[in-house]
């Protein structure tokens, strides 16, 4: 191990839980910038992205999704 994962360890280690999470949390934003996801995260590996928790869940969209409501119409 380097010098600096030791220190970065040392530095963790005497953190509180609170801070600990925002340091993992600034590590995986980090770690997904870079491209180092590991084997077992659950990521659509074509895109790099990971599901939401509604993933599958859309059944039906209305035809007219895409149109602007009538109430708008006056602005547009």
């Amino acid at each position: 191990m380097t010098i600096a994962k030791e220190r970065a360890i040392d530095i963790i280690s005497h953190m509180s839980e609170d801070k600990v999470y925002y340091v993992l949390q600034l590590l995986e934003g980090i770690e997904g910038l870079t491209g180092n996801k590991s084997e077992t995260d659950p990521v659509n590996k074509s895109s790099g992205r990971k599901l939401g928790p509604l993933a599958g869940g859309l059944v039906f969209m209305a035809d007219d999704f895409d149109e602007t409501p009538d109430c708008f119409k006056g602005y547009m």
